[in-house]
């Protein structure tokens, strides 16, 4: 395999003109396209991961297989920051971070975000956490954009399972971060994984309580209604199946091809089982966590009317 290209910054990302089109594209997100979206565009700021997510298809493993890149690597936030201006102009209202520029430490984070707001642009951002965000990247990040966005991904509502996953925090340090957050006027989106080793068809009750402390605890947290995880190829999960407790369902390219012309059936879209959980079972929990978390949503909005809050 040829070694990747040590440097990024001689790539150029943001080729509009090379796309048909291009203005269409920019309002086309995870759920289709949306003429009444804001202009957005997925930024590329580096390539591979310092963690080990076994989950995740992108982690250190897994791109080191893939593309031979042992240790991730970052743009140069001068060249992000251009790359930003010139989005900008072209329309672009939001900026999302394919990266959290916190893998690049404190000084990397602090010369981009600088760097963005040197040039007085009016851009907001999402960008999604790979653990959690320290106090000074909040701050950072806060004063830099206009609407500014983050996602946290704690995954599991155990702890046990969590850092079995490899995000590296507790319950409490969480809710640390969502205080933080919360006074630095960030609004925070939550990603939660159903089906990951070590859950069984108890972890809903568990899952149900965590969902009940931040709608209760938190103004500005959103948590996202889980979605059927289909395996990522190349994830750990999947190039050591038994050292972590799984069977797989999808082993090849074929079973992800099959998958995909299954008509979005959500049971079929799960590809694999734990010593735990059923492939069934796995849909049955993520039927139960998506109702749960869409029906505290509809609820809180609805008492937001009357100023009466009871989370069930």
């Amino acid at each position: 395999m040829a070694k990747p290209p040590p440097d990024l910054d001689r790539f150029h990302f943001i080729r509009l003109d090379l796309v048909e089109k291009w203005d269409k594209y920019l309002k086309v997100n995870a759920v289709g396209f949306n003429e009444q979206a804001p202009p957005t565009f997925w930024l590329p700021i580096g390539r591979g991961c310092p963690y080990d997510c076994i989950h995740c298809g992108g982690g250190r493993e897994a791109y080191c297989l893939a593309t031979g890149r042992d240790k991730p690597i970052l743009r140069s936030p001068v060249r992000i920051a251009e790359d930003i201006e010139k989005l900008t102009e072209k329309g672009v209202r939001v900026v999302n971070f394919t990266h959290d520029p916190q893998i690049g430490g404190k000084g990397y984070y602090a010369e981009l975000l600088q760097e963005v707001r040197r040039r007085k642009m009016d851009v907001s951002a999402y960008t999604e956490i790979f653990q959690l965000p320290s106090q000074g990247f909040v701050e950072e990040y806060g004063k830099t954009f206009t609407y500014p966005i983050l996602a946290i991904s704690p995954e599991s509502a155990s702890e046990e399972v969590r850092s079995f996953a490899g995000k590296l925090f507790s319950n409490d340090q969480l809710f640390s971060a969502l205080d933080i957050l919360e006074r630095s006027q960030i609004d925070i989106l939550l990603y939660f994984c159903v089906g990951l080793p070590g859950e069984t068809l108890r972890s809903f009750d568990v899952f149900k309580r965590l969902v009940k402390r931040i709608f209760l605890d938190t103004k500005r947290a959103l948590v996202v209604p889980p979605f059927p995880y289909t395996i990522d190829p190349n994830c750990l999960m999947a190039l050591h199946p038994e050292k972590l407790g799984v069977k797989l369902i999808f082993k090849k390219f074929e079973d992800y091809e099959r998958m995909s012309k299954t008509s979005g059936s959500w049971e079929q879209s799960i590809g694999h089982e734990t010593r735990e959980l059923s492939r069934h079972d796995i849909y049955r929990v993520t039927v139960q966590s998506n109702e749960y978390v869409a029906r505290i949503m509809r609820q809180r909005a609805d008492e937001i009317g009357t100023g009466t809050v009871v989370v069930g």
